[in-house]
Order: C-alpha cells, then structure tokens, then sequence
C-alpha cells in the first residue's frame, strides 16, 4: 500500500510538472516539438491510470487498456473544454485546470478497488501456420509502396477524386496487405501484435486524404476551422447562454434558451473544444491540428473499440480481431476515417458509450461505477452530436427491455416485453423521419400515393434494389461522394485500374457481402446472442427509416442521411457473425476449414479495394486557392470597417478557405445565407461575372453585402473557355489590371472606382 502511494506521487508530480511545462511553453515559447512530446507524456501517464480506473467495472483486457484510457482522457478533455464553448467564451486557463481535474480523478479512481481482469482468451486452433515475422514484413513492405504511391499521386491542382492522381497499383496492394493481415489473425500470433498490425494498417489505408490532398479534404472542415479560431481568440460563439443577450425558443410549450437547441452547439462544441485545445497546448496551428487529428484519433482507436465491443459479442480471439480489421472495408469507415468533422469524432464518442450499454447488458450484477460511467454519457453525448445521443437512449431502453426479457419467469411477463418492444421498434422506424421533419430538415411529400399498396411495394424493391446493389439511398447532386453502407457509388469507377473498368463490382460484391450478414442474422437468432439479436433488430428499424425519408421525403434528410456509420458498423457485425459461423461454428464443410477460410479472406482481401476505388468524388479547396484565401485576408483585414461588412465576389470553395483564414470574420463572402448555407445570388453574380461582366453586377454585391469595396477572386477555369480572351479583356476594362497569386487573380474595386 506505501509503495502504491509512493508511485501514485511520483505520477502525480510529474504529471503536474508536464502541465505547468505545457502552459509554460504554449504561454512563451511555442516550440511545437516541446509541445507534442510533453502532451504525448500527460496522454500516456493519465492515460494509463484512466484506463485502471476503466477497469474497475468494465471488463477491458490488459492489452488495450493504456489506449482506451488515453480514448477516455481526450474525451474529457474534449468534454471539459466543450462547456465554455457552450456556455460562454473558451479560454487557454479553462484548458490547463481541466487536465490538473482530469489528472486528480483519475488518480484517485485508479486507487480504489481491485481490477476486474478479462477471462482468458478462447483461442481456436489456428488455420495457417506460417512464420510471423514473414507475414508482418510482407505487411511492412506493401505498406511502404502503398504509402509512396500516395506521395507519389500528391499533388497542389484541383481534383474531384484522389484516384485521379494515385497509381491503380495501390489497389492491388491493399488488396494483398488485408489478406496478409487476415492471415495473420488466424495464425499463431500473439493478440498484442495483431492489434498493433491492424492499427498500423488502418494508419495506412485512412492516410490517403491527408497525403495526396496538401490543403485538406472536404468542404464543411473550414466551417469548422473558422469557427475554431474565432473561439481560440476569445470571441463568444452565437447562440450563448452568458456574455449576451438570451435568446429563447418555444420547445413542447416551454420557453429555453436557443443555445440548448441549436445545433452547431450541441453537436459541435466537443470537437471544436479538443481541437482548440490540442493547438493551444501543442502550439500547432489549428489548420494542421484538423488535418491529422481525426485522421490518427480514428485510426488507432476505431479498431480498437470494435475489438473491446467484440469481446463481448463473440469472445473468441480471432473474430473479435476479425471484425477489428474489417471495418476497414466499408466505405463510411475509409472516408471518415481520413477526416475530421463531427460526425465521425461523434461517432467514435459514442462506440465508448456502445462499449458501456452492451457492458451493463452483460453484467450479471449491479455496478455503481458502471451505472455513473453510464449517465456521464449523457452530457457527453449532447455536446457531442446529437444524433448519438438518441441513439444511445434508445439503445439503452432496449438493453434494459432485454435485461428483463432474460430475468421474467412468467410468461404473461415475457410477452409484455416482446409487445413493449415491438410497439418501440415501430416508433424506431419513424423517429428520424420525424426527427428530420421536427427541425425542418425534411418534410413529407403528401402528392405521393403513399398509402396505395401497389405504389408502396413498387417502392419498396426500388430500395431493396438500392440496398443489394449498394445504390445511393441519398444521392447528391452531380455523382459526388455518396453516404451508402458499403460501396461510395456503384454508376463509375474512380479508379483507372483495367480490372475495376471490366464490370461494375457492387453488383457483385454487395450481394456476397449482404448474404454473409444474412448468415449472421441466422446464427444471431439460433444462438439467442442477446447483442446481435439486438443489432438484428436496430438495423432493419433504421433502414426502413431510411426507406421512409428517401421515398416520401424531400429536404436534407441530416437525420436519417446521417445514420449510415451505425447503419455500416451494424452490418460489420453481422457480417462477422456470418463468417464466425462459417470459419468456426459450422461443423460440415463442402470444403476443408483452410479452403473456406482463403475464400473468405479473397472475398474480403477484394472487396477492400473495390470499396476502396468508388469513392470519395467531391470538389476541394486547392492549395492555390488556400494560399490565395490567406493572402486576401491579409489584404482585407487592415481595412476592416466600422460597420464590420465584407464583400469577396468568388467561387463557394476558396470562400470556405477564407472563412477558416479569417478565423469567420468572413463568412460566405459577406453574402446573405439562407437555409443549408445556400446563396443563389453570390453564386449567380459569381457565374455572370465569369461569363459576361457587367458593372450592374459588381454594384449588386455591394448592394447585398452593404461593404464600401469589394474583391472578385476567380481562376481561367471557371472563366468561359471559349470565349476566355474577351472576357479577360472586359474585366481588365471595368476593374483594371488583375492581381496574380499562382492560378489566382484578383480585383479590387469600391463605390468610388465604379462611379
């Protein structure tokens, strides 16, 4: 006990001596190696005592439980640094005294009573026996040349999909490092080695957005990153509960203030406060802290998380890894993976929580510890995205529903439940719809015959079609990127590889994939496995609810649209089912368990890259258009004006750029902003500028923004090719000699020089 309390001290002197070095540096001196190596010390140092607290009353095994405390420590922060977000203003002091709080409670949780230790591991007997060492530097190596050929596709121009740049070649290695990985589940490995090989894999695979797009890929990122600095300045982020004036809104008959339902909010602020707080401590730009934050948060803790969730679902060592690595294969995984934005950090906040609710359905007793870890989701989740936080009530309520299930004796009391339950599951299929139509989001079609049966069915093998052939339940405007469950779109491929341009592989693979579920939900149902039963039961719920808001819906959808994460990790657990069943429950085989595993691992090992091809096909900021956002703030920001109005005639991506540039002083060029960001009247005086430029358009934009001058930034591209030479020569004559910054050009203009 002395010598417990003895290295419970010395953490906590070294820890507060990283802290006070942490402020010291960020405060004076900046130096980002400094800031890094010291942040990654009170990571692993609290870290490693949250994750003995964890284990307290959750069963985590020893292996991955120093990273799951460092989850939970970067989910405090983020927690702690979201409630001045919320509330009032952020400020660098609120961050050090959250670390010293998270520092005490940890220490003191990890001091209490004993560890709960994992029950040993049910290893099979392993498919291949081959060298370990062989199969790790095979890995190695293609990873190596997978990541060069990235570097080598990198480029600064604009693209619509980095497979436009990147060699088709990555897709046969990747196809071959998953089969090497796979391999190396069902071989003799240790779990501790396969668990870093993945992860090191997942690194490899998300890398692709941050390697061969310089400037960042994404539109909505530099919304973020605006809003990020103007909070890292001090500035209150509107709506606010303290330091203004209170708005209030009318929720079922209850005046509240707007700020508890707004949102950019009650979905963002986690993200935006872990964002703001790891650039302060660091001293990394924010611009940067985005690019690689998301990016390394998800590749290391996905995989692990699924791996702690499959330990309860399957027990056995090798599907719980299985199901680890091939959350690698589902496009919303690859694509969110690479990024950070809400949705995808939200999401992984709430697989911590996932974690917690399948725990309390397990636990055949009743944990204090668990039950507090339990409600604490709650706040955490409301400020972290609200989607899932209704997802977690309502896992919990059918937990619960099922923790009584299996404890009635009498039968009268068993089917109250199951109708209870089904009454909830019908209410399921709807809630997002009304969800959607509640925060006008979406609304009904009411011209639609919606109750003519003929109509109905006829829909509803419109989107079964959809559904085996992984068409876009939400499709977007002109084949961008699309949120389907498994490919990105099945209509082109993005990759130039001849063996993706020989057929259209979604109609092929989806269906394979679809039946190995199938199997799952089979074995979920003859085995009475409590989680997938449960997971049986959710997803069919949402994607009738998906069914409804495509259908019978018009509007942005952001509720039912956005549920495609959970909608995807429901199917990877079913389809890990499907193949437990096969690999190891099934007892006959037309084929040897050898020959069945490596069929398994090809349909796989190839789906991985099919997936991998189809997607992302979306617009992006350039890095000339970055460099040029940058450089025009510095030109705008000493002219600022009393009434604070800006003006920027250009094209919606390099606005985006400027809004993060201008840490959202500059918001959507100073043009008026209507519902979902639209803004017909920019982009119209933006197109005609480009085609035809007329004076009557550039007093119309100052007109709209009430500036006193205005800048038109654009590029040769999006000038009118034939017809390129006259139209240079007409702006030259109404606004004078462009200036030029790489592929950009520049005018400036004001009421005065148009009189």
């Amino acid at each position: 006990m002395k010598n417990e309390f003895k290295k419970k001290l010395i953490i906590l002197l070294v820890s507060l001596l990283i802290i006070s070095a942490l402020f010291i540096n960020a405060r004076f001196y900046h130096y980002q190696i400094i800031g890094v190596t010291l942040f990654l010390f009170y990571l692993f140092l609290v870290g490693r005592e949250w994750g003995i607290a964890c284990s307290r009353f959750l069963v985590i095994p020893k292996k991955t439980r120093n990273l799951v405390g460092v989850f939970v420590v970067l989910v405090l922060i983020s927690f702690l640094a979201a409630l001045p977000v919320f509330l009032y203003r952020l400020n660098f002091d609120w961050i050090i005294y959250s670390l010293i709080f998270i520092l005490l409670i940890g220490l003191a949780l990890s001091n209490s009573k004993k560890i709960i230790e994992s029950p040993a591991e049910a290893k099979g007997e392993p498919f291949f026996k081959i060298k370990t060492f062989w199969l790790i530097f095979s890995i190695i190596i293609f990873s190596c040349l997978i990541i060069f050929l990235f570097f080598r596709g990198r480029s600064d121009s604009y693209l619509l999909s980095p497979w436009a740049r990147v060699s088709p070649l990555v897709f046969y290695l990747v196809g071959c490092s998953v089969f090497l990985t796979l391999v190396l589940i069902f071989s003799r490995a240790r779990t501790r080695t396969i668990l870093l090989i993945i992860i090191f894999i997942s690194l490899v695979i998300h890398s692709y957005l941050l390697i061969v797009y310089p400037a960042g890929f994404g539109g909505d990122r530099w919304r973020h990153i605006g809003a990020e600095k103007w909070l890292m300045e001090g500035n209150i982020y509107s709506p606010s509960l303290w330091g203004e004036p209170t708005e209030t809104v009318n929720f079922l008959g209850l005046e509240l203030p707007k700020v508890f339902l707004v949102g950019n909010k009650n979905s963002y602020a986690n993200m935006w406060g872990l964002i703001a707080a790891v650039s302060w401590l660091t001293s990394i730009d924010v611009l940067r802290v985005d690019r690689f934050l998301g990016f390394l948060m998800w590749s290391i803790f996905a995989p692990i998380l699924t791996f702690l969730i499959s330990t309860l679902i399957f027990k056995k060592r090798e599907i719980c890894c299985l199901a680890a690595l091939l959350s690698l294969m589902f496009f919303p995984f690859q694509v969110y993976g690479a990024i950070t934005v809400p949705n995808a950090f939200g999401f992984m906040v709430f697989l911590l929580a996932l974690f917690l609710i399948l725990s309390y359905l397990a636990a055949s007793h009743k944990s204090i510890g668990l039950a507090v870890a339990l409600v604490l989701c709650f706040p955490v989740l409301y400020l972290n995205y609200i989607l899932y936080l209704v997802l977690f009530v309502v896992l919990l309520v059918f937990a619960t529903l099922f923790k009584i299930y299996s404890r009635s004796i009498r039968k009268t009391e068993k089917w109250i439940i199951v109708i209870v339950s089904f009454f909830l599951f019908l209410n399921l299929i709807l809630l997002f719809p009304f969800l959607d139509t509640v925060n006008n989001y979406s609304r009904f079609i009411f011209d639609k015959p919606i109750y003519n049966l003929t109509n109905l069915k006829s829909q509803l093998i419109n989107f079964g079609e959809d559904l085996i052939i992984s068409s876009p339940i939400f499709p977007r405007a002109a084949n961008m990127e699309q949120d389907n469950w498994l490919f990105a779109q099945n209509n082109e491929t993005l990759s130039r590889s001849v063996l993706f341009k020989i057929t259209r592989w979604p109609y092929f693979l989806t269906p394979i994939i679809l039946l190995i579920a199938l199997i799952g939900v089979g074995y979920a149902i003859k085995s009475r496995n409590k989680f997938l039963v449960l997971a049986s039961v959710f997803l069919p719920a949402l994607l009738l609810g998906q069914f409804i808001g495509s259908y019978f819906m018009e509007g942005n959808h952001i509720f039912t649209k956005r549920l495609i994460l959970i909608i995807s990790y429901l199917f990877l657990f079913l389809v890990v089912a499907g193949a437990d069943w096969l690999l190891i429950e099934k007892k006959k085989y037309f084929f040897s368990k050898k020959s069945l595993a490596v069929c398994l691992f090809l349909i796989f090992s190839f789906t991985t890259p099919a997936v991998y091809a189809s997607g992302p096909k979306m617009q992006m900021v350039s890095k000339d258009e970055l460099e040029a956002a940058d450089y025009l703030w510095q030109k705008i920001k000493p002219r600022t004006s009393p009434s604070g109005n800006y003006c920027v005639i250009a094209n919606t991506w390099p606005l985006l750029a400027l809004e993060a540039a201008s840490s959202k002083h500059v918001v959507s060029g100073g043009f008026p902003v209507y519902f979902e960001y639209s803004q017909p009247e920019r982009v119209q005086i933006f197109n005609n500028m480009n085609k035809a430029p007329s004076i009557k358009y550039l007093k119309k934009a100052l007109e709209l923004t009430k500036a006193k001058d205005c800048y038109f930034m654009t590029e040769e591209r999006w000038i009118d090719a034939r017809y390129r030479h006259d139209i240079l020569k007409r702006l030259k004559e109404l606004l004078g000699e462009p200036e030029r910054l790489n592929t950009v050009l520049f005018w400036h203009y004001s009421e005065d020089s148009l009189k």
